[in-house]
């Protein structure tokens, strides 16, 4: 079994990268997403997809926040069935995320509160550190 990492079922406010490789099912693995988000003032609440892992060893993945962002108040939930975590991405904040093996999926949420309408750009990169 080869390992395979990356994004799945995208919301329609994201754009993916390159397809990387396939669900079980047949689902497209994308490398990347990106969204841009023009923001009014408010709490959002964005379901942006899950991000999938499949291989035959567990591993850890590593979410950073590459670029924080600065208008807005918002942080980046990964779940799964085992638990999850919050991320803070208005700091270059490190968070780990066991992926357990033969296959997980973990579902992201982005919590925003904008308090002024205006586009963000925020950059987060996940990374599958193997054992």
């Amino acid at each position: 079994m080869l390992t395979c990492f990356g994004f799945v079922n995208v919301s329609a406010l994201a754009a993916f990268g390159d397809p990387k490789c396939l669900t079980p099912s047949g689902d497209v693995v994308y490398e990347s997403i990106e969204l841009t988000l023009n923001l009014t003032i408010g709490t959002w609440v964005i379901d942006i997809g899950y991000l999938y892992y499949r291989a035959p060893v567990d591993s850890t993945i590593l979410v950073v926040v590459e670029k924080p962002s600065k208008l807005i108040n918002s942080t980046l939930v990964v779940e799964s069935g085992d638990g999850g975590v919050a991320v803070d991405l208005n700091s270059l904040e490190k968070q780990r995320v066991s992926a357990k093996a033969p296959e997980t999926l973990y579902k992201l949420t982005l919590i925003i509160k904008a308090y002024s309408p205006g586009t963000e750009i925020i950059r987060i990169g996940f990374y599958l550190e193997t054992p």
